[in-house]
């Protein structure tokens, strides 16, 4: 250390004040030089750890046993993660930069290395490990929680709101006429507040995924400026729309979104405007990207404005500008709050322009795509009337006694025959005992869920059973869709009006009655299966584009091989649950598209299989093989797409 401690002053100063630690050894391991800074990472004094083996140092693990051989080979290796012994047995870790010194033979003659201690880097870095999974156990939480309040709180506001349906059917004097609108505009306030904290939720766990809805521009508004039209006339108010030219008549974005974005500020613009004041909306084409586009919206008014001051509040939860216990207006501050994380989840971004006692802009942009006008249906409107309500007989099941009075009650003045049971082992006996048209399914039922039991249901009547509704408190667009997912034919969310569930009545029973006709028309003539069937590509060529049928057909045909690959295997362990839902995937895509042979062979696999019979299940899934490949060579000759290439 002496040689060390002769060089100039300026390499004595740096070496002495280094914080990390300098080790150099031979290539034996013998430490021949350390700086001072081993005294305060590792608690040795330098002299007692010059001319040691520097394998005592550290913690001998695989990583380190390939560490010379690696060094060897590459000559350096940067931040390399060692854990370092210290005097009084604390372990280290620490980041190490180390390389091979060579000898002027350049031959390696020794290695340096510099190691920097990590500890409060470890920690720290443990702490935000722990707080990540407090947050996101937290948001699990949150969610069942929100979820589970969302069941409860819509079961009992489906029976008061169903009630109050079957008291507008009754004589009622004028004052109570009075007292029943007021329970439901009360009733829907409650709704719409657990409505808001729900969305507001799920657009921060970005839960909420934009759809891609073919929209008119000027009918989504108009439709919004006509929903709020008795508010606007009970202040007077004129609400006026402007959509400037450059702005694409059609536009691909999710409709259900932008709705409930206008329908805020639309609603905030009211409350907060004068009588006889006025309110524009106005539509522009801010930018063309390369494949979107920006649009902006803006809703202004003449109301009472807003002071500079209080804008850093608008878009904060539960924030309202007036909080006194005497505040002017209701609400619970959500609504700007779930617009700004709406528009976010847009691609865009909102701002307002407002002074005090002026009024207001707020502006909002959002992405898009230019999109053309679908194919309209050329029936006539009468066309799509039903010509006269049919009656059916109905099983309901759920497990709340009020929900299942006003359900039944409002189903039996529809003149349709109910019964009802209040689980699902009540609902496997009656179905096994009695025919019915149509059952209602409530989802959280005691013991049983409805959803097994549907499928239990769906088991045991395989083709003859009829349409299963759910009915149930989850009232998502991701839930619904779960719902149909799973086997239900449709889903009726809670609360619901009599309007509603006499609407998915009528529609689940006309189509339960076009499917029995068209089976009993096939049943009594010769039907010609098609490999291809070009009726049903032209429909999707003419409904969509070609490219998004060539795309869905490579999925297809990708998903497709896959569940081939996985038969074999499901066959040997004999787990036909699987293997069905494989094939039951394989019938409804290829009858989407266009494969009817295909489909008809899947169709009676699922069904053979459903049933327990396995004695034909290798043979026929080798036809449906020889199928699919026909149908692809099909594709191939007819639309020139080849799947496999």
């Amino acid at each position: 250390m002496n040689q060390v401690y002769s060089h100039d002053k300026t390499y004595q100063d740096i070496f002495e004040s280094l914080l990390d630690l300098y080790v150099r050894c031979d290539l034996d391991g013998n430490i021949t030089m350390c700086s001072p800074s081993i005294k305060k990472i590792l608690g040795y004094e330098v002299e007692e750890a010059l001319g040691h083996d520097i394998n005592d140092y550290y913690l001998y693990n695989s990583r380190t046993k390939r560490l010379y051989k690696r060094l060897v080979r590459e000559k350096s290796i940067k931040n390399f993660l060692i854990e370092l012994t210290g005097k009084n047995g604390n372990i280290i870790p620490c980041i190490c930069n180390i390389r091979l010194l060579y000898n002027d033979a350049g031959k390696p003659c020794e290695l340096e290395c510099i190691c920097r201690d990590i500890t409060e880097l470890m920690q720290a870095n443990n702490q935000l490990k722990e707080a990540k999974e407090f947050a996101e156990q937290s948001l699990k939480v949150k969610d069942q929680f929100l979820a589970n309040m969302s069941h409860e709180i819509r079961t009992p506001m489906n029976g008061i709101i169903g009630l109050m349906d079957l008291l507008e059917q009754t004589d009622l004097s004028g004052r109570q006429q009075s007292y029943l609108k007021t329970m439901r505009h009360s009733s829907e306030l409650l709704l719409k507040l657990m409505n808001d904290i729900i969305d507001l939720t799920k657009a921060r766990s970005k839960k909420i995924k934009p759809a891609k809805n073919n929209i008119k521009v000027s009918e989504l508004i108009e439709n919004i400026v006509l929903l709020y039209d008795q508010e606007a006339k009970k202040k007077d108010l004129t609400v006026s729309i402007l959509v400037e030219k450059e702005v694409p008549e059609y536009i691909e974005s999710d409709e259900t979104r932008l709705s409930q974005i206008l329908s805020n500020l639309l609603s905030n613009a009211i409350k907060f405007s004068y009588p006889k004041g006025s309110i524009r909306i106005v539509v522009n084409l801010e930018r063309k990207l390369r494949i979107n586009q920006i649009l902006s919206i803006s809703v202004i008014d003449q109301g009472i404005g807003i002071a500079k001051k209080y804008h850093g509040k608008l878009f904060k939860s539960f924030s309202q500008i007036d909080d006194s216990y005497s505040k002017s207006y209701s609400g619970a501050g959500l609504g700007l709050s779930i617009t700004k994380e709406l528009v976010e989840l847009l691609g865009g971004e909102i701002n307002v322009q407002s002074e005090f006692g002026k009024g207001s802009n707020f502006n909002f942009t959002f992405k898009s795509k230019p999109s053309v006008s679908p194919e309209t249906d050329l029936k006539s409107a009468s066309d799509n009337l039903p010509k006269e309500t049919t009656t059916y007989k109905i099983l309901l099941v759920d497990d709340n006694y009020i929900n299942r009075q006003v359900a039944k009650q409002i189903l039996r003045n529809a003149k349709h025959e109910v019964e009802t049971a209040v689980d699902g082992f009540e609902a496997l006996i009656m179905v096994e005992r009695n025919e019915y048209d149509i059952i209602l399914m409530d989802i959280q039922l005691p013991e049983m869920n409805g959803v097994d039991t549907m499928l239990k249901i769906r088991k045991m009547l395989l083709d003859n059973c009829p349409p299963i509704i759910a009915l149930t408190a989850f009232s998502s667009p991701e839930e619904r869709q779960n719902f149909l997912d799973q086997g239900f034919n449709e889903y009726l969310a809670k609360p619901f009006t009599a309007k509603d569930i006499l609407k998915v009545i009528q529609e689940s029973g006309e189509a339960k009655d076009v499917n029995n006709d068209s089976s009993k028309e096939k049943s009594h003539s010769d039907v010609t299966i098609h490999v291809l069937n070009q009726d049903t590509i032209n429909q999707l060529i003419k409904y969509s584009d070609f490219e998004t049928l060539e795309t869905s057909l490579r999925e297809f045909n990708k998903d497709t091989n896959k569940a081939f690959k996985k038969f074999k295997t499901l066959l040997q362990r004999e787990d036909y649950q699987q293997l069905v839902e494989l094939v039951h995937n394989i019938k409804g895509n290829s009858g989407t598209l266009g494969g009817d042979d295909m489909f008809e062979t899947a169709r009676i696999i699922e069904q053979n299989i459903r049933k327990g019979d396995f004695t034909s299940l290798r043979e026929d899934l080798k036809s449906l093989y020889l199928k699919f490949s026909t149908f692809k060579e099909h594709i191939k000759n007819r639309l020139n797409i080849s799947l496999d290439e």
